[in-house]
């Protein structure tokens, strides 16, 4: 059975951006675009956003998607979560920021700039949007009523112990049912109850004083 396809909605895309190879970070002072060689990038190309939906689970995800302009030609894919992970703006320009490209189990942090901060800018918002959107969705998913399941007044369950027809019943067998039940002597005579003053009764216990 052919699984049900997702959605995907796009929330940006510009036809020119660079990717840079960028120094590990070694503190959490936060990446600064002035380290990076800028004037010669690893890869230019296409950068487009997506929202992605699964219509089954209506999970909502999003990537950002980096192929060649004119060919279309994959570069890169780098997730984005709805807490902001995947994508972090540089300290000291408003038109750079380091994104996390996954390949598989393969990932790697790269540089993405933009030529323009009016284009940076409309990056940054569509991110933003995304993450409205997944609160709203969770906010929407929380106030569904929740299934009672707990009996009401006057409601029953009924069960039905035996599955087995009248047919499939037999009767317990003669030895299984004899089994359990000893042979008890007769009942003892008027002349021998008497007696029971001068000799001790050997069945006689402690439940003896409750027999009526």
């Amino acid at each position: 059975m052919a699984s049900t396809q997702n959605i995907e909605v796009v929330t940006f895309v510009t036809p020119e951006t660079y990717i840079y190879s960028i120094p590990p970070l070694k503190s959490n002072r936060g990446h600064r675009a002035s380290e990076w060689d800028a004037e010669n990038p690893l890869w230019k190309g296409r950068l487009t956003v997506l929202e992605v939906e699964n219509p089954d689970t209506k999970e909502l995800h999003c990537e950002l998607v980096l192929d060649d302009s004119e060919t279309g030609e994959l570069f890169a894919k780098a997730p984005y979560s709805s807490e902001g992970r995947g994508v972090e703006p540089v300290v000291d320009s408003s038109r750079f920021f380091a994104i996390r490209v996954v390949d598989g189990d393969k990932h790697a942090v790269l540089g993405l700039g933009f030529p323009d901060r009016n284009v940076a800018f409309e990056f940054n918002i569509a991110l933003q949007n995304f993450r409205k959107h997944t609160s709203i969705k969770e906010e929407d998913e929380s106030k569904k009523p929740k299934k009672d399941f707990s009996l009401k007044e006057g409601e029953k369950i009924h069960l039905n112990i035996s599955s087995l027809s009248p047919s499939q019943q037999k009767e317990p067998e003669p030895s299984e049912t004899n089994a359990s039940i000893p042979n008890l002597p007769p009942p003892p005579s008027a002349s021998s109850h008497s007696k029971s003053n001068s000799r001790s009764d050997p069945f006689d216990d402690d439940f003896g004083d409750f027999v009526g």
